[in-house]
């Protein structure tokens, strides 16, 4: 049912802008991989086919998203091309919500509004993407703005990841609460789950760090790299038991994702001889950027925490109702919502109805930019932060040492967040942080 509220302009408040821009950002996911891997290797210009045959037409696309991307080495023009292609997509989109956000700015109520004719303009902007020589917009121009957008969102992911965790939690939690009222004794089953997911995710980033150390070690900034992950992890997961507020869930979930952040690095080095990965194809490195985004579409769409954050106004212009979703329930994450996201005070709900539309506006707009944001994420993700290589060759080494230390200081970064949420209720117990 919220997915046809999403892609028809209901008027139920219960439909929410917010969901239909997450399926939009889906839809841009879509269109990027059929541009990179369908559209881009039949524009080849060895190729032909009813897209090169047409009159005048034909031979100006293949030029256009062949323009940048001329070398001696076929495949590394190939893997140029098809990352143009992403570039084309997630280019306009990234527009499109930056748009959507300054016109919330000024009118709130439109980001419910018009969704049908939203879809057809995205569309219609991503046809005419096709026309868009490589050079400069996205080659020159996108590109090095996709990064630092891509670079900010791995921070903001950590807020998501935390909810998610904490949701998580909370909900076997309550479950074993639920079991135990029922008959004494029989929620230690969920609280025994809580512990082995633990458990597994732990093991899973000792795994991936020793094969890291295995097969990237050799050169200084690798080490250096896995070994902070792994002191970072082990530092983290004291603080967090030695604190009574904390879940170990998120701090396993953290540690795992940490340890994503620290392969993503170190299979960006342009160094041949330091990444025995340089050129090959990243399935892995895809699925987690693709996983990644399925689950920040979940937060934005419908978390409870997202809705109060990020929402509040889908409903019209004089209305500020603060939870549209579905259910109806308000639910909390004390870490999350007094630490992480620190809002203004308990009473937000109360402070909404107040300030009606300049405080709608306010978090409608940081909903569309944060999904300006994604698409620099998914534009990234897709092409390896827009690295040429293949075969263990590289057409722009600068680039790669240029993402290798951008993906590494965001996993510094967000760390150093993280911790802050264990060690600040510590440091300061008189202050209420939750």
């Amino acid at each position: 049912m919220s997915l046809c509220n999403a892609c028809c302009d209901s008027d139920s408040r219960s439909s929410s802008g917010r969901k239909r821009s997450a399926l939009l950002l889906g839809f841009s996911v879509a269109f990027a991989l059929f541009f990179q891997y369908s559209l881009a290797p039949a524009l080849s210009p060895e190729s032909s086919n009813w897209i090169v045959d047409i009159p005048e037409v034909g031979s100006y696309i293949v030029d256009s998203w062949n323009d940048g991307c001329e070398n001696d080495n076929k495949l590394l023009q190939d893997d140029c091309r098809g990352n143009s292609g992403v570039y084309r997509v997630t280019f306009f989109a990234g527009i499109f919500f930056i748009l959507l956000s300054l016109i919330a700015m000024c009118n709130p109520s439109f980001n419910r509004k018009s969704w049908p004719a939203k879809y057809i303009l995205y569309s219609c902007l991503v046809f005419l993407s096709i026309f868009v020589p490589n050079r400069p917009l996205f080659l020159d121009i996108y590109v090095p703005f996709a990064r630092i957008g891509a670079s900010i969102f791995i921070v903001i992911q950590q807020i998501v990841l935390i909810d998610l965790a904490y949701s998580w939690n909370e909900s076997w939690v309550e479950k074993s609460n639920e079991a135990d009222y029922q008959e004494f004794g029989s929620g230690k089953k969920w609280l025994r789950a809580i512990l082995i997911t633990c458990s597994g995710l732990y093991i899973a980033s000792l795994t991936g760090i020793i094969l890291l150390w295995r097969e990237f070690s050799g050169c200084h900034e690798n080490e250096a790299f896995i070994v902070i992950t792994g002191v970072m992890i082990l530092i983290t997961t004291v603080v967090q038991l030695l604190s009574e507020q904390a879940s170990l869930l998120t701090s396993a979930v953290i540690s795992l994702y940490s340890t994503c952040l620290c392969f993503s690095s170190v299979s960006k080095n342009p160094d041949g001889n330091c990444n025995p990965r340089l050129g090959e194809d990243d399935p892995l490195g895809v699925f987690i950027g693709i996983s990644l985004t399925i689950c920040f579409l979940i937060w934005a769409g419908f978390s409870a925490t997202a809705d109060s954050r990020l929402s509040t106004g889908d409903s019209d212009d004089d209305a500020s109702v603060l939870n549209d979703d579905d259910s109806g329930v308000q639910m909390e994450r004390p870490l999350v919502e007094g630490v992480v996201a620190n809002p203004d005070s308990d009473s937000e709900e109360n402070c909404s109805t107040m300030t009606g539309k300049s405080n709608i506006g306010s978090k409608l707009w940081k909903l569309n930019f944060m999904l300006a944001l994604v698409t620099c994420w998914v534009g990234t993700s897709l092409t390896e932060w827009g690295s040429v290589s293949v075969e263990g060759d590289i057409a722009n080494p600068e680039s790669g040492d240029v993402n290798m230390w951008m993906i590494i200081v965001s996993q510094w970064v967000t760390f150093g967040l993280y911790s802050w949420t264990l060690v600040a209720p510590l440091l300061f117990p008189d202050r209420e942080f939750f």
